[in-house]
């Protein structure tokens, strides 16, 4: 079984899957999402042996492009200084790939997130 909570947050509102399996079916979960596009997952250290290479064989076939990222486990990843390296990261890649125009962040026990240069959103 599923639950799905929606964030509402008018146009720009979006639903969190909750409930067990969704890993083994991340690529029909995702592929609406993902397809054709640069595709970065996030995890902590300690997640990322348990499920960033899992996911990230799942939709490789999806993506033009996947790469990974992880930070450190606890409560210094949830900081300004730990995003700050992590959108360091990510101007990197867009400034290597100037052709990508949209960029998926997904965090595997997080929640999912899509951003857009154009827009920050």
């Amino acid at each position: 079984m599923v639950d799905i909570v929606n964030v509402a947050l008018g146009s720009r509102s979006y639903d969190i899957k909750i409930g067990q399996g969704l890993l083994a079916q991340a690529d029909e979960h995702l592929a609406p999402f993902i397809r054709d596009k640069h595709v970065i997952i996030i995890a902590d250290t300690h997640t990322k042996d348990f499920y960033q290479e899992d996911l990230a064989s799942r939709i490789s076939g999806l993506t033009r492009r996947l790469d990974c990222l992880s930070v450190p486990a606890g409560e210094s990843s949830k900081s300004l200084a730990c995003y700050s390296e992590i959108v360091k990261k990510i101007y990197i890649y867009l400034t290597k790939f100037i052709l990508i125009y949209k960029i998926m962040i997904i965090s595997p026990c997080i929640s999912i997130c899509k951003t857009d240069p154009s827009t920050g959103y």
